[in-house]
């Protein structure tokens, strides 16, 4: 409950609860949870509390301490990894694991390769997870979204690397909007890959940025 509570104000959804309070609903739900994990420490659904109490934790800390943020979802990692072991639903666990590594990367500062590697992992993480359902179309918006943050973080120290995972985002995106012609999100996702390719395209060809904007500019919404 402490951790569902928290997570409905990260959403938008707790309009009587202040930050402070979520804050201290995520904190003890780990702690409680830590508690329990120690005594059954193999339990999947004990680790999946676990593992959902530090993402909540993770999730508010960022606005406020990214270090301790950067903390929580590395513990997160850490039981998204114990988890693999024991929990009937790897494959599910493989993208939750995705998200957690995706979003630790896109905090951490300081250590550009580290925080890269860990980006890399997530898009793996992503790529096996659609791969065990390829006719999944919210796993192939999530493995796009996963391209999109890897692909933006290394834009300015690796823009071949973040030119092929943007292409690579422009794909998944419109396998998406293939699926669902008439979803907003699907037209403003591939609007955006579309526009993050021809973003760096554009000093060395301006030719190819000024097309890919155009075609962009069909889903813009």
């Amino acid at each position: 409950m402490l951790r569902s509570a928290a997570f409905d104000f990260v959403l938008g959804d707790a309009d009587d609860l202040g930050f402070d309070q979520a804050l201290s609903f995520a904190a003890e739900a780990v702690v409680l949870c830590r508690r329990v994990c120690t005594e059954l420490p193999r339990d999947p659904d004990v680790l999946t509390e676990l593992f959902f109490a530090l993402h909540a934790q993770a999730e508010l800390l960022s606005s406020r301490d990214r270090t301790a943020a950067v903390a929580a979802y590395w513990e997160a990692a850490v039981v998204g990894q114990r988890r693999l072991a024991v929990d009937p639903d790897a494959d599910q666990v493989r993208l939750e694991l995705s998200w957690t590594l995706r979003d630790a990367g896109s905090l951490m500062t300081g250590d550009d390769s580290e925080s890269a590697a860990l980006l890399d992992q997530a898009v793996e993480l992503a790529r096996a997870h659609l791969a065990a359902r390829p006719d999944d179309v919210e796993a192939t918006r999530e493995l796009g979204w996963v391209l999109m943050v890897a692909a933006e973080h290394v834009a300015s120290s690796d823009p071949h690397r973040a030119l092929a995972l943007y292409r690579e985002s422009v794909l998944t995106a419109t396998q998406v909007h293939d699926a669902r012609p008439h979803d907003d999100h699907a037209r403003g996702d591939l609007w955006l890959a579309l526009t993050a390719v021809a973003d760096l395209l554009e000093e060395h060809d301006r030719e190819a940025a000024q097309a890919i904007r155009s075609e962009a500019e069909q889903w813009s919404t």
